[in-house]
């Protein structure tokens, strides 16, 4: 049936199929957003934190705390479910001793690694060394753990992997694919969404990151507090429900984008701007559940 252009039902019709358009686009949207099954009976857990401390590298007065306090939590979170667990700091936290541990991981469904230190600008990790900073103020290349290098360790453990950062520049673990999308500082987010999820990508990622900043911009801690932390490791302890005296209360669920997206609106400290930094999440279309009440 063909209608004259402006009549009533012809306008009644354009509206009608505008918005059955609009309800079949939010389905297929939210059928993208799968949620990938908290498999948590077994779990390895690796924490490490420098200080820096007797070297020639600048110190940081929060490492030790976030690492050890993020250690806790987590052991207290997962309980007997954790099969191997260890917390490296300052000189234990070598290049060999890291990437030792991580080769030697026994099989487990989730593998949590946490790190809090220096990181430099193309996002490497900067572990102990005797000395750090050489006599030409460079960086002994034996300190450096280096992206490429650290995910390849990573993708090689069987299972779900989670790596979270606290460090400089530490977004360049963020790796860009077609099912993963960064909103922060894009112009047109929304166009990015459809063009990332509308294409032929595989969906299925076992690696997942959190970062406490883009790869462009600094990690910080703040001089204020007497028990101190970074700002971005505060916030993830917060969100997590830990009291920072060594108890956990955790809430009924815990997924990585609801860590997130507290993390985002609870730490203190700007997301943008020269002294903000803002945290990114690697993850694809998926929803890393971390715990659940009586289903951990």
């Amino acid at each position: 049936m063909n209608l004259p252009e402006g009549t009533p039902l012809r306008r009644i019709l354009s509206s009608l199929s505008r918005c059955i358009i609009g309800m079949l686009l939010c389905a297929v949207l939210v059928s993208c957003e799968f949620i990938q099954s908290p498999q948590t009976q077994r779990v390895n857990l690796l924490s490490i934190g420098l200080s820096y401390s007797g070297t020639n590298a600048n110190t940081l007065g929060g490492t030790i705390n976030d690492a050890t306090e993020v250690y806790e939590a987590f052991a207290q979170l997962y309980g007997t479910a954790i099969v191997s667990s260890a917390l490296l700091t300052d000189d234990k936290a070598t290049k060999a001793a890291v990437l030792q541990q991580l080769s030697s991981l026994p099989q487990a469904d989730l593998t949590i690694v946490y790190y809090s230190g220096h990181g430099v600008e193309d996002g490497s990790l900067v572990l102990y060394a005797n000395p750090i900073l050489r006599e030409d103020e460079t960086i002994n290349p034996e300190s450096l753990l280096g992206v490429d290098e650290l995910l390849a360790a990573l993708e090689a453990i069987p299972g779900t992997k989670l790596f979270i950062n606290d460090s400089c520049y530490s977004g360049a673990f963020v790796q860009e694919n077609g099912s993963t999308v960064s909103l922060v500082g894009e112009d047109d987010p929304f166009g990015e969404v459809f063009r990332a999820f509308f294409t032929r990508h595989s969906y299925q990622n076992d690696l997942f990151v959190l970062s406490c900043t883009t790869a462009d911009n600094t990690g910080k801690e703040s001089r204020l507090w007497s028990h101190k932390h970074g700002y971005f490791t505060q916030a993830l302890l917060d969100a997590m429900g830990w009291n920072h005296q060594g108890n956990l209360d955790p809430p009924d669920t815990l997924t990585l984008d609801g860590l997130y997206r507290t993390i985002k609106q609870t730490q203190q400290i700007s997301l943008s701007g020269t002294y903000g930094q803002h945290p990114m999440v690697f993850q694809g279309t998926e929803n890393l559940v971390l715990y659940q009440a009586n289903g951990n």
